[in-house]
């Protein structure tokens, strides 16, 4: 797990440093340059943006994560397998364009009276969702094969940085809004193009194979994989991306900006995660076609602990100044309404963390089809929650159905991995990890205030840091955690 930990380091780097060039943007340019309502249109196109390419990629991530370890034998079976799933990428952006014609008029109906900013530029969908649609699949492709640095850095900062430099050009008047949101789907298109370049360039796509070498027998189970994994993600999409295309419909683009920002300064929280998981995949797949429950064992509890403490970290220091951060905003009193918003997703986030890699156990195991009924019926549970507590709660109704939604699903797979595997993620470590946080959050509550909000931040932050990371390190929460400090530390001493 150490060397997972280091193999994870560059792509949590270049997480942070495209959630740095993020926040920048989210918590400063983007609310100084654009009104709410123009925050609100960007978060509507790219969650439905988002929620389109998720159906209409059939599963094809998934797919080549799943069986490519079955096709990496030969180049020509290789080359067989990308040349099918890149099929499945063009079919789907077929499809998707028919359908969102067909439906065109029925999405206007929708979002006319309450966000008609957003019925003006929906066109601008298309290319967005096939860009996402092709460079999904592709991303999937190249991460299996344990390169998962372009795409991170394709996906957490090549967008993000462009983004900073169109939105200076809106500010001083070089382009208009409208040119800003061409622009945005200029760089959409152009990230598919890239990885395909960078796979080329270091062969991780063959192109000698043909599709008659993957035999019936397995393009009738890649098609039964698919068919679920594509149900699930509707489900799953549809869970991810209800909260802003509800608010949109029913309160208007302001409230999904103002919802945009909280979701923005709570997200941070799973980038460990997130970086994690994508080293971590190739590993549990192996084990689970190898049906090694000791591996799974290992990295479950590792994750879950690693993921827990960092994510507390990063959750106490932004609860701890939020008050700050809203302060710092341009218009913060805007976009205060969206407090509580952070405090729900980030403990749902939180808890996503906690449970460990419970998602790519079941998703990779032969229990997948099970997986498949408990995420589906989670969906639905989170889908209603959303139509029934916007409504009546507005923003802070989708922040607590995505808690709620979070909850059941991690308990739901925590209860069938112990059944099924008879393997969890918790040790007695992980009630000295939640305990640190609480003594670590009861501490915080004495340090007062300063008038100063850049001295206040600092101060806050440097107490949380020796308080939660000494009470981690002394009490030997984490065994990774512990021997990377230990390293970093001789790495110090050395250059002295």
């Amino acid at each position: 797990m150490g060397n997972v930990i280091r193999r994870s380091g560059y792509s949590a780097i270049l997480s942070y440093l495209g959630f740095f060039i993020g926040y920048v943007n989210m918590l400063w340019l983007f609310p100084y340059a654009f009104s709410p309502e123009e925050i609100g249109l960007l978060r509507l196109i790219l969650a439905v943006s988002t929620l389109f390419a998720t159906l209409f990629t059939f599963g094809g991530s998934q797919v080549a994560t799943r069986y490519f370890p079955y096709f990496a034998d030969t180049i020509q079976r290789r080359s067989a397998f990308f040349k099918f799933i890149c099929g499945i990428a063009v079919a789907g952006s077929v499809l998707f364009l028919l359908i969102f014609i067909l439906f065109h008029s029925n999405i206007i109906d929708i979002y006319s009276k309450k966000s008609p900013l957003f019925v003006n530029y929906l066109w601008y969908l298309i290319p967005i969702t096939v860009s996402l649609i092709l460079y999904g699949i592709l991303e999937a492709f190249v991460i299996v094969q344990k390169y998962p640095i372009v795409p991170t850095l394709l996906k957490e900062i090549y967008i993000r940085a462009l983004l900073t430099v169109a939105s200076l050009a809106f500010l001083v008047s070089l382009i208009s809004f409208s040119g800003f949101i061409k622009l945005i789907c200029i760089l959409y298109c152009i990230t598919p193009v890239i990885i395909i370049l960078y796979a080329n360039t270091k062969r991780l796509v063959p192109w000698s194979g043909t599709i008659k070498n993957i035999h019936k027998k397995e393009f009738k189970e890649i098609a039964e994989f698919g068919t679920f994994i594509f149900l699930g993600n509707a489900g799953a999409s549809l869970l991810a991306n209800i909260d802003s295309i509800v608010i949109s419909a029913y309160s208007g683009l302001v409230s999904t900006g103002i919802y945009g920002i909280a979701l923005y300064i709570a997200v941070i929280i799973e980038i460990p995660k997130r970086s994690l998981s994508q080293v971590l995949i190739p590993m549990v797949v192996q084990a689970n076609k190898d049906y090694d429950i000791n591996t799974l064992n290992t990295l479950h509890k590792k994750s879950s602990i690693n993921q827990f403490v960092i994510g507390s970290f990063i959750f106490l220091v932004i609860w701890l100044n939020i008050d700050n951060i809203f302060s710092l905003i341009p218009n913060g009193d805007i976009y205060r309404e969206g407090i509580w918003v952070v405090f729900l997703i980030g403990l749902a986030k939180l808890f996503d963390m906690l449970s460990g890699i419970n998602a790519e156990i079941v998703g990779t195991s032969k229990y997948y089809k099970i997986d498949l009924l408990f995420y589906s019926i989670v969906s639905a549970v989170g889908i209603s929650l959303n139509f029934f507590l916007i409504p009546v709660y507005g923003i802070f109704g989708a922040a607590l159905a995505l808690l709620l939604s979070a909850v059941l699903l991690n308990i739901t797979r925590f209860i069938f991995i112990k059944v099924k595997m008879n393997i969890q993620p918790f040790t007695y470590k992980t009630l000295a990890a939640i305990l640190c946080a609480i003594i670590t959050y009861i501490i915080l509550l004495f340090i007062p205030h300063f008038h100063n909000i850049f001295i206040d931040i600092v101060m806050r932050t440097v107490t949380i840091t020796l308080v939660f990371w000494g009470l981690i390190l002394s009490l030997k929460i984490s065994e990774d955690i512990s021997l990377t400090f230990g390293k970093i530390l001789t790495r110090l001493n050395l250059h002295r």
